[in-house]
């Protein structure tokens, strides 16, 4: 979930966007 807090301090580090890019990938995936 986006509002785990984890997830919350990992979208805070540095490279976020290429992350971000592949967290969205494997989210698409496992729908």
């Amino acid at each position: 979930m986006v509002n785990d807090p984890t997830t919350s301090s990992y979208v805070r580090m540095d490279g976020w966007d290429e992350e971000a890019e592949k967290w969205f990938r494997d989210r698409a995936q496992a729908s």
